[in-house]
């Protein structure tokens, strides 16, 4: 049985089939596995190969996954959400000038899927929800790429009475997410001394760990952030462990064939 991670606060909980069989293909340059490269992989992680078909099977049904000639591609809303993995990693900001937006949503006899849309889109772009019904961050990002903001709300640009700095801290718990951030930085120092089976498994646990943290990354000003915020640094070091993960990973492959 592979020996506990060094570095448990770092990752939350364990992954069962689904998330190792997604994150796995969604961070490969090639995204498509076969069923059995799929069982095996997962029995690295201890789920038993009942297990792994059993989710295989599911997400096919639920259109997660394609099945082409027993190979395994990614589809639907998890193919998607490779784009925003891409903007986690890879964040577009413009200049900012100090002032804040401010969403009022305004539409009314909103569908589920209006109400779904705009919380995911604010979401997805980092808005704080101040108030119910009211959203609210730094002007550093475009909006005009937001059709469900632009549609559902009254835009205002602001600038904040009390000081920005420590309202970006309360509404967005920098300190938090910076605490992390750097546990996940020790980890991959830690990282650096293993090899094997078990280097690629804590390699990867990590990795889908600190992808969704950057993806919670609020993406903010420098002006409103700490000297040593770890965001950048944190991109940099997944990446690079990402690179060598995607050698290794092939490796691993080919050697238990």
């Amino acid at each position: 049985m592979p020996r506990a991670l060094k570095y448990p606060d770092a990752v939350e909980r364990p992954l069962g089939a689904r998330s190792l069989i997604a994150s796995l293909l969604m961070g490969m340059e090639k995204p498509a596995r076969s069923g059995s490269e799929l069982v095996r992989w997962c029995a690295l992680f201890d789920i038993p190969p009942g297990t792994t078909r059993v989710a295989l099977s599911r997400m096919t049904e639920r259109g997660e996954l394609s099945n082409r000639s027993g190979s395994y591609e990614l589809a639907g809303r998890l193919r998607d959400r490779s784009a925003e993995h891409e903007a986690a990693r890879f964040p577009q900001h413009i200049e900012w000038d100090g002032t804040w937006y401010v969403c009022v949503i305004t539409a009314e006899d909103r569908s589920v899927d209006d109400r779904n849309q705009l919380r995911h889109e604010m979401k997805r772009h980092h808005f704080c929800e101040q108030r119910e019904g009211v959203w609210t961050r730094p002007k550093n990002v475009d909006i005009e790429s937001m059709p469900a903001i632009v549609r559902q709300c009254r835009i205002w640009v602001a600038t904040p009475c009390d000081d920005a700095r420590q309202l970006a801290s309360e509404l967005f718990d920098t300190s938090r997410w910076s605490a992390r951030a750097k546990r996940m930085l020790t980890g991959y120092a830690q990282l650096d001394t293993v090899d094997g089976d078990q280097g690629l498994r804590d390699v990867f646990l990590l990795s889908t760990a600190a992808l969704a943290h950057l993806r919670a990354d609020p993406i903010l000003p420098p002006e409103l952030l700490a000297r040593d915020w770890p965001g950048d640094a944190l991109r940099r070091e997944y990446q690079r462990q990402a690179d060598r993960f995607g050698n290794d990973v092939k490796q691993w492959f080919r050697s238990t064939a």
